[in-house]
């Protein structure tokens, strides 16, 4: 609930801190209310958005495991668990489990950043160059 409390106050102040110029240009032009919204102001707090979103997303995923430990379950709860009885060989499946996710996430969230916060294109795939 606190995650949902503060990223709608973030959200709101982002879409208060644009520039209200593209929204009048709109006015001019006749656009509805949706469209000046969708183009002149989403358009501008999309990267904070974005940015925020998955800061949030990270930090969630890197604190499941710490809340576990305790009492408040999850996946920290079955490290824990299995750290009491000296399962070592499942403590260490869901370290790298952890790690993998982790890694995963940032790689994800670098890609969005590059791709809708500063602009680059991001190919899903590299061609093979062709020898002839």
């Amino acid at each position: 609930m606190q995650d949902v409390g503060l990223l709608g106050k973030l959200y709101a102040e982002g879409h208060e801190a644009v520039d209200k110029s593209p929204s009048r240009g709109l006015t001019a032009v006749g656009a509805n209310g949706l469209q000046k919204h969708r183009y002149g102001i989403f358009t501008q707090s999309f990267p904070t958005f974005l940015a925020l979103s998955l800061y949030q997303i990270e930090s969630n995923t890197r604190s499941a495991a710490v809340l576990g430990f305790v009492g408040a379950g999850g996946i920290g709860l079955v490290y824990a668990e299995n750290m009491r009885l000296w399962n070592w060989d499942v403590v260490m499946f869901i370290t790298l489990i952890l790690v993998v996710v982790v890694m995963v996430m940032d790689k994800v969230s670098s890609l969005l950043r590059n791709k809708y916060i500063i602009g680059e294109d991001i190919p899903l795939y590299r061609q093979k160059s062709q020898i002839d």
